[in-house]
């Protein structure tokens, strides 16, 4: 992939957008109640995880290198930026609906019962694990792509990136990392064992390969 600024804003939103999903379903999942429309407790749960979401930009921009323009985008472009201009009146049910529906990476639509919170947490955790799947897939793009220091280590930066994540989800949530291991780093490693295998000159799937095993061994 070239290092362009339209391809860092590619992959920049990519990134964004797993860690946008994530704070909603984060919100979500460590609710008592669900109240709807559901804006204002979303944004209160948003304020009182500023500090773990600027942590988790700030190690994406060091992990990626992204420029500060792209990175930019993920303050302009997120949620917690329109909710307010919606006039908190956004998060009805259709729109939780659609946001489960697409980030859960199933097809088709699914009504949820908000007051149903036990069959809730089945959807929203089918949905955070996907999410943490494409997060820390996007990420190791950004870092191949456009960061120079990319053949350096990148174990303690995940290891950082993934317990802010942890603080951004919440008591209610516990991320599955044998999930991410089975489903993101075993997937990387094989690709790479196979390319190997037939001679393949796929630089990406040499390099995720070899990084997905030294990060899988350091999270363990």
């Amino acid at each position: 992939m070239p290092n362009t600024d339209y391809s860092q804003t590619y992959v920049g939103r990519d990134i964004f957008a797993a860690i946008w999903a994530l704070s909603i379903l984060a919100a979500l999942s460590n609710s008592c109640k669900i109240t709807l429309p559901f804006d204002k407790d979303y944004m209160s749960f948003v304020e009182n995880k500023r500090k773990a979401i600027s942590k988790i930009l700030d190690l994406v921009a060091s992990f990626t290198g992204l420029s500060k323009q792209v990175m930019d985008l993920a303050e302009s472009e997120a949620p917690w930026n329109f909710v307010p201009k919606k006039n908190y009146n956004y998060y009805d049910a259709d729109s939780l609906n659609a946001e489960l529906s697409i980030t859960s990476g199933t097809r088709g639509y699914t009504e949820y019962n908000y007051d149903d919170m036990d069959n809730l947490r089945l959807g929203l955790e089918r949905s955070i694990n996907a999410q943490l799947v494409k997060l820390f897939d996007t990420l190791l793009q950004g870092r191949f792509c456009f960061n120079s220091d990319k053949e350096c280590s990148c174990s303690l930066l995940i290891i950082d990136i993934f317990a802010e994540v942890e603080i951004l989800l919440g008591e209610c949530v516990q991320p599955n990392k044998n999930f991410l291991l089975t489903n993101i780093f075993s997937k990387w490693r094989k690709e790479h064992e196979v390319s190997e295998n037939v001679n393949s000159d796929d630089m990406y799937i040499k390099w995720v390969g070899e990084k997905a095993k030294e990060i899988a061994n350091s999270i363990r």
